[in-house]
């Protein structure tokens, strides 16, 4: 009886530092399925923090795995699949899967972790950095930032990475290329474009990934904004193609209202300039 009861006090005064830790520094916390693949199931204790997701084999265990979340971080709305509830989480280069067993229990999972990352700083790329800055430059000013910054300008190189922080994760549910993949695709599709014997059939086929992702309509605007930018011959068939492309994104699709401001920005511009 002694041996027993001192041994149940033991186990409480080992687990207590960790439940209050776990209680101070969680927002959620949790037992969930981590799944790899339909033959790989993992349980495992998951802690949402600020910071992103802790994850151990058991309450008291050693973490073993970290989900770090900043602002392109996306969690999906949960689904049943199978009599579980299911969300993915999309990192970088990276997507997991988990699965618990209520829908009220997936939602608040969702919901917490879609809270944390909607605290944390807005990421900008270096073009959005730029963009930001022109509204506020008088007009030679306005051309030393253009000379200066390739990435502003018409280009025949392709680009390596978005011009906009794009979220992480597919495109779709039925194209599971991602957003950063698509953007650079789109703009390298764009070396084909200037010489198309169709060009119409071309941004038809551009615009139906917009229907698909509705992220890369801004991506897309600044792509056309970017190749009809200091552009040495206006009257150039090519340049007047990309102005063509322009019109046709404006009819179909709304971009969003800071990069309408952008738009009308560039199209001032010009119409002064040329």
């Amino acid at each position: 009886g002694i041996n027993a009861e001192y041994g149940m006090f033991r186990w409480i005064d080992l687990l207590s530092p960790q439940e209050i830790n776990v209680k101070q520094n969680a927002l959620h916390s949790g037992y969930m399925t981590l799944v790899k693949s339909k033959i790989i199931r993992r349980k495992v204790f998951v802690s949402l923090t600020e910071k992103g997701l802790e994850m151990s084999k058991r309450r008291d265990g050693p973490v073993e795995g970290k989900i770090s979340l900043h602002s392109l971080c996306v969690v999906t709305n949960p689904e049943e699949v199978n009599g579980e509830f299911c969300f993915y989480i999309h990192v970088r280069r990276r997507s997991y899967y988990f699965a618990v067993k209520t829908m009220t229990e997936a939602n608040q999972w969702a919901d917490d972790i879609s809270e944390v990352i909607t605290s944390k700083e807005q990421f900008q790329t270096r073009t959005e950095r730029l963009i930001v800055e022109l509204r506020n430059l008088q007009s030679d000013e306005i051309d030393s930032v253009y000379r200066t910054n390739a990435i502003l300008r018409y280009t025949k190189a392709a680009i390596q990475t978005p011009i906009l922080a794009l979220p992480y994760g597919p495109c779709s549910a039925t194209n599971p290329t991602s957003l950063q993949e698509q953007a650079v695709s789109i703009y390298k599709s764009f070396l084909n474009y200037e010489g198309a014997t169709s060009p119409v059939e071309f941004i038809e086929s551009q615009l139906d990934h917009l229907f698909d992702s509705p992220h890369l309509i801004d991506e897309l605007y600044c792509q056309l904004i970017k190749q009809t930018s200091w552009v040495r011959d206006v009257d150039n068939p090519q340049n007047l193609r990309y102005w063509m492309f322009l019109l046709c994104v404006l009819i179909t699709h709304t971009p969003s209202r800071k990069k309408l401001r952008y738009l009308k920005f560039h199209v001032q511009r010009n119409t002064s300039k040329y």
